[in-house]
């Protein structure tokens, strides 16, 4: 892997832990079970496996997956829903994703 890879400047994102065959994203405003099952569904649509949802860490855990484009497509598909990576957003946009994430919220819990 070179210094200019995907899985280089990722790994240097302080919420995301790459450790062997599993990635940890940490991420804000995960609140509840809706949550962790609108995270979960989420990630099961990319086809990402062994995901793991820790409400009260705030993480969402999974296997690595082998092409880096789909990590990328995880953490855009998370700040989507208005969970995005730890200390990644500052001001508006951080409580536009907040709002974003209590509607996935209640979304999670009906469904």
């Amino acid at each position: 892997m070179n210094a200019d890879s995907p899985e280089k400047s990722l790994e240097q994102i302080p919420g995301i832990k790459i450790t062997g065959s599993r990635t940890k994203l940490i991420v804000d405003n995960i609140k509840c079970g809706g949550c962790a099952k609108t995270i979960t569904s989420a990630m099961s649509e990319l086809n990402l496996t062994g995901v793991q949802v820790d409400v009260e860490a705030s993480f969402v855990e999974m296997d690595s997956p082998k092409d880096s484009s789909l990590l990328l497509q995880a953490i855009s598909k998370l700040k989507g829903l208005g969970y995005p990576i730890v200390d990644t957003e500052e001001g508006l946009k951080a409580i536009a994703l907040k709002a974003k994430s209590y509607l996935s919220c209640a979304i999670g819990k009906i469904s």
